[in-house]
């Protein structure tokens, strides 16, 4: 089994890298991506099935905030909802034709991807009612 290894933290994807190859005798090549930047994704996908096939994607790229909405910078909370659930779309995207048309393979979305695809049809409303509770407190 040849394996991608993609995270932002390039360290602990040598780590983890080096584990999985004694453990499991496996070629595990690392690449550092940070999916927030535009572009990003495909870029990831360029890299990582050069000169390979991908059998298989674990889609289970995500990351969460803690604090009041208010407090929380704008910037961090789009790259959020780019991570959380733009980029494991594009890379979901980007996988099935050539998973497809292998007949082998497939997208084992994680735990980010299903919430951001159960929760990403109610942002809307739930933000709006939440600005709005924010913005009648602040009188």
């Amino acid at each position: 089994m040849k394996l991608v290894l993609t995270a932002r933290n390039e360290a602990r994807l040598h780590e983890v890298a080096q584990r999985l190859r004694a453990e499991f005798q496996t070629e595990a090549v690392v690449i550092r991506q940070d999916l927030t930047a535009e572009g990003a994704p495909a870029q990831l996908w360029d890299l990582a099935s050069e000169n390979r096939h991908i059998h298989l994607l674990i889609n289970n790229a995500g990351f969460g905030l803690r604090g009041h909405f208010h407090e929380l910078s704008r910037e961090r909370q789009s790259a959020m909802v780019r991570v959380n659930a733009v980029a494991l779309m594009e890379l979901a995207h980007l996988a099935v034709p050539p998973i497809r048309d292998s007949n082998d393979g497939g997208i084992i979305p994680g735990l980010p991807n299903r919430l951001a695809a159960t929760l990403s049809p109610l942002l809307p409303r739930s933000l709006t009612t939440r600005l709005a509770g924010l913005i009648s407190r602040r009188h």
